[in-house]
């Protein structure tokens, strides 16, 4: 009967799972001149040094650079809709920004398609994942676009599902 205690007593489930130590995700801010609608118009390809080990710095310059193309062609016709936007704002009762609004949202979403395309191809596979996510400004009610870097937790194959 003690014995029966004991064991239950003991916690055994985080001898057998030992629990992983996952790092803080890496957050990448918006560092162009210009954003629309919480979407900068550039992101620095700086390698950050969280990731020395398991990305290289050549493939991480690369991802960012297609995101800044993805970004390059599509702000200079958003600012000119914006531009019009504004002019017409009066005599279209805010309507005139509709095209801004709705080219803002294409442009999130191919750079969203472009970073699930490259987190199934590429970083799933070294434990990463990248996303792009709003976050409020710090003392004010806006928000921004950043890109978020994850780290996936190993799966290990000896332990039951």
């Amino acid at each position: 009967m003690d014995e029966i205690e004991e064991v239950e007593g003991s916690d055994t489930s985080s001898s057998r799972f030992p629990s992983q130590e996952v790092p803080p995700p890496i957050i990448l801010k918006g560092t162009g001149e210009v954003t629309i609608f919480g979407l900068c118009c550039k992101y620095d390809n700086e390698f950050p040094h969280q990731l020395s080990g398991r990305l290289a710095p050549e493939e991480f310059s690369k991802m960012i650079n297609r995101i800044n193309s993805a970004l390059k062609r599509s702000m200079a016709s958003q600012l000119r809709w914006l531009v019009a936007g504004f002019a017409l704002c009066v005599c279209s009762a805010g309507c005139s920004f509709l095209p801004v609004v709705c080219l803002s949202k294409r442009t999130r979403l191919r750079i969203q398609k472009l970073i699930d395309y490259e987190n199934h191809r590429l970083y799933h596979k070294l434990g990463l994942r990248w996303d792009l996510v709003t976050l409020q400004i710090e003392d004010s009610p806006m928000f921004e676009y950043v890109i978020k870097i994850e780290y996936l937790p190993k799966i290990h194959l000896t332990y039951p599902d």
